[in-house]
């Protein structure tokens, strides 16, 4: 197993952290902000069946042979509406092929061609390396060695535009288009699109190891995906944390799902500063600490001397850092 599951050493500090209900909020002076529609496809494809038949063991891929596409193939794919709920599908076409993806754009969108170079160049060369050599690699559950990314208009509705917040992208680990695949809006800006792609695409590797992992967590994995790929992003999330430093880090799966507004991006801000401040305090390969141990093992190796006023103490430097990152460049 890769270093995944291994974030469970937050565990032993959580203790210290209040468990909340979660309350929707507006974001008034809020920094604009696009949200992951991860979690909500949890809550819509909640009735789809066990989620681990698409994980398997580091051993290997899948066997079951794949279609192998090129620029100008077609294929139809299944996405979420995100205001009905439903399921949909749509025709697109596969405008490039790179070293470990294909990009496929809904039929009838215009894509400059310069901006589908460039995420394949990006995901090729930046997101697919970082990513893997962080999280570990996907198992694959299509016998592809390519990860399919569609670009598409996803449906999100135009009550996004009251709040400034929209569906940037999502990964559905359910969805019954069984391929290893990442959803992006086309109408998110290059920042954003750049983002989401590290933020899913750590979805989609966490989901093929631990497909029943809580939200809070792999939401923390997903920030800091994107942290190390791109170094500048998340902090509209974390000035939306400070500015509600009560917000609680360990929420059940609901709590988030039902989260609004800046509420919901505070909890973003807080899952990604945990998960940066065990990485820089302990390291962000964890794997090579679990090996050949139990969870409950690996986080006491991890984290020795967990507990009292050093945990107290913890928490205190974890507010501290948040403020400074924050505010840095």
């Amino acid at each position: 197993m890769t270093g995944i599951r291994d974030l469970v050493v937050v565990i032993c500090i959580l203790v210290s952290c209040t468990i909340a209900t979660v309350s929707g909020g507006e974001l008034e002076g809020a920094d604009p902000a696009w949200i992951d529609g991860t979690p909500l496809i949890l809550a819509v494809h909640e009735d789809r069946g066990d989620p681990s038949r698409n994980a398997t063991d580091d051993t290997g891929r899948r066997e079951e042979a794949a279609d192998t596409f090129m620029p100008g193939d077609t294929k139809t794919f299944i996405c979420t509406d995100f205001v009905t709920l439903e399921d949909y599908t749509i025709n697109a076409t596969c405008e490039a092929t790179g070293e470990h993806c294909y990009l496929f754009a809904e039929e009838n969108l215009t894509v400059a061609e310069s901006e589908i170079r460039g995420l394949v160049e990006t995901f090729d060369r930046v997101v697919y390396p970082t990513v893997t050599g962080t999280f570990g690699n996907e198992t694959g559950v299509d016998g592809e060695s390519r990860i399919f990314i569609l670009l598409c208009d996803i449906r999100d509705g135009p009550g996004d535009n009251a709040t400034d917040l929209f569906v940037a992208g999502y990964f559905d680990g359910s969805t019954a288009n069984n391929l290893d695949m990442l959803f992006l809006d086309a109408d998110a800006r290059e920042s954003e699109v750049r983002s989401t792609l590290a933020h899913e695409f750590q979805h989609l590797v966490h989901h093929s190891h631990d497909p029943y992992e809580r939200t809070w967590v792999e939401e923390g994995c997903s920030g800091y995906a994107e942290f190390l790929c791109f170094d500048t992003e998340n902090r509209a999330k974390v000035r939306a944390f400070n500015r509600r430093p009560d917000t609680p880090l360990a929420v059940t799966d609901g709590q988030w799902t039902r989260s609004e507004g800046e509420t919901n991006q505070a909890h973003y801000g807080a899952s990604f500063l945990w998960t940066l401040y065990l990485a820089e305090n302990f390291g962000d390969r964890w794997e090579t600490r679990r090996r050949g141990h139990s969870s409950r093992t690996s986080w006491r190796r991890t984290l020795p001397g967990c507990g009292g006023s050093t945990q107290r103490s913890r928490c205190t430097v974890f507010r501290s850092r948040s403020r400074t990152y924050s505010s840095a460049g």
